[in-house]
């Protein structure tokens, strides 16, 4: 029995053709490509620059000008793939970048304190990916773990570099910033 409902579950979701389903795939590149990049470039800024007020707008712009590259390379990817509209591929891509920009950059905005407003960011961060590993899990029956592990891997990982690259800047040229 248990079976059975299993493999009617699946019959349905492969039967589901709205925009959400169908454009996951532009929703995922939007949202991981804004976590990786926008949070290795916050912790960059955050000890490059120190001000928490400079590290908010230097996010936004960064984030904003990101995700209006990755909406229009959504687009020119989505007019050579079959059945793909592109307006929809840049719209769904964009919007789930800028999405996390606006969350990844609120920290550094409510809170004066960079280590705080990094420990804000890291939670926020934390939070959409168990999110967007939830929704793979449901959707495409990806293991949950699996794909929460390899995001945070990514996450993590930029951020290290970053920190890296932000502290020698802060180093070297410290007294000119």
């Amino acid at each position: 029995m248990v079976a059975h409902e299993t493999y009617h579950e699946q019959v349905l979701i492969a039967q589901l053709k709205e925009d959400r389903v169908t454009f996951i795939s532009n929703m995922v590149l939007g949202l991981n490509d804004g976590l990786v990049e926008l949070t290795g470039a916050l912790v960059g800024f955050s000890f490059a620059l120190g001000d928490h007020l400079l590290v908010a707008v230097a996010g936004l712009i960064t984030g904003i000008s990101a995700s209006l590259s990755m909406a229009s390379s959504a687009f020119m990817q989505a007019r050579y793939e079959e059945n793909k509209d592109p307006r929809k591929a840049a719209f769904y891509t964009g919007l789930a970048y800028l999405i996390v920009v606006i969350l990844l950059v609120m920290p550094f905005f409510v809170f004066k304190e960079g280590f705080l407003s990094l420990a804000g960011m890291f939670a926020i961060v934390f939070l959409i990916i168990n999110a967007m590993s939830f929704y793979g899990t449901v959707i495409l029956g990806r293991s949950f773990f699996r794909q929460a592990g390899e995001l945070f891997v990514a996450s993590i990982g930029v951020g290290t570099v970053a920190f890296i690259i932000g502290t020698l800047f802060h180093f070297f040229l410290g007294a000119a910033l």
